[in-house]
């Protein structure tokens, strides 16, 4: 048996809020601590008057007395529980007397106190938290800690049927009772207004605290766990029932002849003001989060078009610059042929053709450039047709790509449809196939354009660039364009989609492009119910890039 030195037991006793005295078997008084003098007003009181009350005498005889109310003066009123203490199972060695001051003074200020704790400790643990049934929880965990309360509730309100959260202050067992039976019932705000009978729907129907007294209003609720009051008090977002907390208490009145303080039910609203107050500004919280991104976005989106808009007169200025040039030069020559009055020769012809054909290329990437600015801006406005129909893939890509002959100086244009190569021509070329796909013939064509245009313009160096026509399982088309240019990085593939982006690499082998032409292509290829894929093995080792068809 491990001893208790004199002084570490007065240290002990002092710890409790309660006040303690030990009596021996004979009556005598052995300890008290301090709490304990003051309810008793001095020292004198408890060895001389205390062994003579008769709640101690009856626990000298080995009866326990639990919360009887002994009056010390006309101020001071204490709750009082004796234990007996035995040796073996017959023998007491000693009472315990245990006093709790039921001044109502006193209560009230207790009382008040653990009730701005809980207000404190409630604003603390719902704090971060985003979930409405774990703030629901968090609050009615706190509920058993008021005198007053045997158990604490919370329920969700999703619908129009009410959930139910969490119980404390009751053992598991009646918790999966509870929580049974409440399922089982199905409540909702329907069955509220059929049969008030439920205290819980009734305050979802008035959308207002209630307090009820079951003994008085037994008539009127129903009460399958005998309850002896109640308060419950609803959790309100923008003026809308989302949850609902409660206290209960089993035990009848108290010696003051109430079931709770005058102040649980504005404590109560209190709390449930404060869990929808940390919901409301979890959710602004979030909502200035995603406006923060929305703005963020919206301030890089304008630093793009900016951009563009840069970049965009200057495309445009390079090819209007060269026209301007070239129409010059052919003017001055036609001036001089008519000046001279003397027939063209062959080498003043070829150079006026090659003007020409100048003028013809610049102004068809005038023409390129404003078909997709057009195109981007219906994409982006939801407003672009497609006018869908059955066509010949095979075709429409030959067309484009012997249009696209005249412009190639070190690179070589190869087409190739099911493995046959109808590009370069040769000599064992058979019928060309066809392949019929369901598309708009004018949007496809700018489509292989666009990565025609990329393929020339990021292979510097030249090498074959191959335009691929396959079927694939599943009835669907592959057009590939392959070439042996600059490459792709791993990390930028996934951004070449995006409107006005354009590769590190890209901008410094070509000043031209406007960043736009994957972006258009990835959605025109959704809109024909396919997608664009893109393949490099990496910087210097080419690209491919992929569409799918759905084939007729």
């Amino acid at each position: 048996m491990v001893e208790i030195h004199e002084n570490d037991l007065a240290s002990l006793l002092n710890s409790f809020h309660e006040g303690i005295c030990c009596l021996t078997a004979q009556g005598e008084v052995q300890c008290y601590n301090e709490t304990a003098q003051v309810h008793w007003d001095s020292e004198q009181f408890i060895k001389d008057m205390l062994p003579a009350l008769p709640a101690i005498a009856q626990g000298l005889a080995g009866e326990e007395v639990r919360h009887e109310l002994i009056h010390v003066n006309e101020q001071k009123t204490l709750l009082v529980t004796v234990k007996p203490l035995y040796e073996g199972t017959d023998t007491i060695t000693r009472v315990v007397v245990i006093s709790f001051d039921a001044s109502e003074a006193v209560q009230i200020g207790r009382q008040a106190d653990v009730a701005l704790q809980i207000l404190i400790e409630a604003a603390l643990d719902t704090m971060q938290v985003e979930e409405i049934d774990e703030a629901l929880r968090r609050v009615a965990a706190l509920l058993p800690q008021l005198e007053s309360v045997d158990h604490g509730i919370a329920f969700r309100l999703e619908d129009t049927t009410l959930i139910p959260i969490a119980i404390f202050g009751a053992g598991q067992q009646k918790y999966s009772v509870w929580h049974s039976e409440l399922m089982a019932a199905k409540l909702n705000m329907e069955d509220a207004l059929k049969h008030p009978g439920s205290p819980y729907l009734r305050t979802l129907q008035l959308a207002q605290p209630v307090m009820i007294d079951f003994v008085e209003s037994s008539n009127h609720y129903v009460n399958p766990h005998n309850l002896q009051a109640a308060i419950y008090a609803p959790v309100l977002i923008g003026g809308k029932v989302v949850g609902l907390l409660g206290v209960e208490r089993e035990r009848p009145r108290d010696e003051t002849g109430t079931f709770f303080p005058l102040w649980s039910v504005q404590l109560l609203t209190a709390l449930a003001r404060l869990t929808s107050m940390t919901l409301e500004k979890t959710a602004l919280q979030s909502n200035v989060a995603q406006w923060q991104d929305e703005a963020n976005a919206a301030q890089k989106l304008l630093l793009q078009k900016e951009g563009f808009l840069s970049l965009a007169a200057h495309e445009l200025k390079n090819p209007l610059t060269a026209i301007r040039g070239q129409t010059q030069v052919l003017r001055r020559r036609i001036n001089r042929s008519l000046h001279l009055n003397a027939e063209v020769g062959q080498e003043e012809m070829n150079g006026l053709l090659k003007s020409l054909g100048s003028v013809e290329r610049q102004t068809h990437r005038i023409e390129q450039m404003i078909n997709t600015l057009l195109t981007t801006n219906r994409v982006d406005l939801d407003r672009l047709e497609l006018n869908m129909r059955s066509l010949d893939i095979v075709q429409l890509v030959q067309h484009t790509v012997e249009s696209f002959i005249p412009q190639v100086i070190n690179s070589e244009l190869r087409f190739l449809v099911a493995g046959q190569q109808i590009l370069p021509e040769t000599n064992e070329q058979s019928s060309i196939p066809l392949i019929s796909i369901l598309g708009d013939e004018d949007r496809i064509e700018e489509m292989i354009e666009n990565l025609l245009n990329n393929a020339l313009r990021y292979s510097p160096h030249g090498g074959p660039i191959t335009i691929t026509i396959q079927k694939k399982e599943g009835n669907f088309v592959e057009l590939s364009v392959q070439d042996s240019g600059i490459g792709i990085e791993a990390e930028t593939l996934v951004h070449l989609t995006e409107r006005f982006y354009r590769a590190e690499n890209a901008r410094n082998v070509s000043g031209q492009g406007l960043g736009l032409g994957l972006y258009l292509v990835n959605e025109l290829a959704r809109g024909h119910g396919g997608h664009l894929s893109i393949e490099s093995k990496g910087p210097g080792k080419g690209s491919t890039f992929r569409i799918t068809f759905v084939g007729v």
